[in-house]
């Protein structure tokens, strides 16, 4: 009898710390990687340039809670993504892939600006993602602009949109 319940002890004594380590944790992935990447609009073959994102930060993955991107993604077509900060990712689940909103802010002279850029999908490693771009005229985005990481032409950022949106 004082055998059996020494070894329930036992097992709650390492059972609590190894749950509470597995709860906390957020198995951090470190980012710093140029990307190649492709803006296209959807559904137009014809459409599109390549350009670089540049992806500087931490991935955090916990395994109860929803992952979280803190760090910098700077598109080398859009300044404002050098010198704004970009507000951290969340990303929610979503049919197969996560997805989080590209929201930018800066603070000058008093005044706070923000900028949504758009939606990102990413695969579950970040190591390829989509950005649905809002639609924008100053910066001259059009509806259904995209940009596909990984990718160099039309194909291959097609076949990360459909990786990453399933």
């Amino acid at each position: 009898m004082k055998l059996s319940k020494k070894l329930v002890m036992m097992m709650i004594a390492i059972a609590l710390p190894v749950t509470c380590f597995l709860f906390l944790y957020d198995f951090p992935k470190k980012i710093n990687q140029d990307f190649n990447a492709f803006q296209y609009m959807a559904e137009d073959a014809n459409s599109g340039e390549t350009l670089k994102v540049s992806v500087i930060g931490t991935y955090k993955r916990p395994l109860f809670r929803d992952p979280v991107f803190t760090g910098k993604m700077i598109i080398d077509k859009y300044d404002f993504t050098k010198t704004y900060e970009l507000i951290d990712v969340g990303f929610f689940q979503h049919e197969g892939g996560k997805m989080g909103a590209l929201a930018y802010t800066s603070t000058h002279e008093g005044k706070t600006d923000l900028v949504l850029l758009g939606m990102i999908a990413i695969d579950d490693d970040f190591n390829g993602f989509t950005i649905l771009l809002n639609e924008n005229d100053g910066m001259q985005i059009e509806s259904d602009f995209r940009i596909a990481a990984p990718a160099t032409n039309y194909d291959e950022a097609l076949q990360i949109e459909n990786d990453t949106l399933k």
